[in-house]
């Protein structure tokens, strides 16, 4: 059970590693969902970047993802040949992009050409895509320049949360705007800061950890004349 246990613990670092590395490298993320009409999911899907051999195939849920390079490059959505749709997406190597794609009702050419004679044209849906793009915050937890490995990172009024690896990175998905982050370890220290995303900018976040002192050992200090001696939690952001 041990070993099983240092096996999967093992895997986990190593995902983030992978993905901490690939935002370095200039490869990012492009996932999302297709349906049809807003409902029912379609499973199968193939999503291409036109002109590489980059691919994924819809699951299940309808959902794909894959790594992508920093570019311009057109995603085509194609279902069963039947149907198909294309994006042109600027990709920047610290963004991460969620593209939904909508598929409507395929139509023959003559029901088209029917439907406008009839005055009726509006009624032709169109599919639709919906994008969101993330900055990739990337960091570190630290105390005495050493990397605090499985720290928890969290963003305020949210369930999204990602944990340090054996080396003390980290990499976070954030929107556009002001977000609160809170830092966490071990369950006894934790402290938030305020993060203001702009999506054209690239975020390093280095987070040192204050040793864990006791509140009468604080009382201490001061009493003493000594506050100063008291190392306080601190953020430095490194924006490019």
């Amino acid at each position: 059970m041990k070993n099983l246990i240092q096996k999967i613990s093992f895997l986990a670092v190593l995902v983030l590693f992978s993905g901490v590395l690939s935002a370095q490298n200039g490869i990012t993320r492009v996932s999302g969902k297709v349906v049809f009409e807003g409902k029912r999911a379609l499973a199968g899907t193939l999503v291409k970047i036109k002109k590489t051999n980059i691919s994924a195939i819809c699951n299940a849920a309808g959902e794909y993802s894959m790594q992508v390079p920093a570019g311009l490059f057109t995603l085509l959505f194609n279902y069963q040949n039947i149907r198909n749709f294309e994006y042109e997406l600027d990709i920047q190597p610290f963004n991460s992009y969620v593209l939904n794609v909508d598929f409507a009702p395929y139509y023959t050419d003559d029901y088209i050409v029917r439907m406008q004679e009839s005055g009726s044209g509006e009624e032709i849906k169109a599919s639709t895509a919906e994008l969101e793009i993330f900055s990739q915050v990337q960091g570190e937890l630290l105390f005495d320049g050493m990397g605090l490995p499985a720290g928890e990172i969290s963003l305020k009024s949210s369930t999204k949360k990602v944990s340090s690896n054996a080396e003390g990175k980290f990499e976070i998905a954030l929107k556009k705007g002001k977000n609160i982050l809170i830092f966490s370890f071990n369950g006894f220290q934790s402290f938030e800061q305020v993060l203001d995303i702009q999506l054209d900018k690239s975020y390093y976040l280095k987070v040192q950890f204050a040793p864990p002192y006791r509140k009468d050992y604080i009382e201490k200090l001061k009493k003493e004349g000594r506050a100063s001696e008291i190392k306080q939690a601190s953020c430095q952001i490194i924006i490019k």
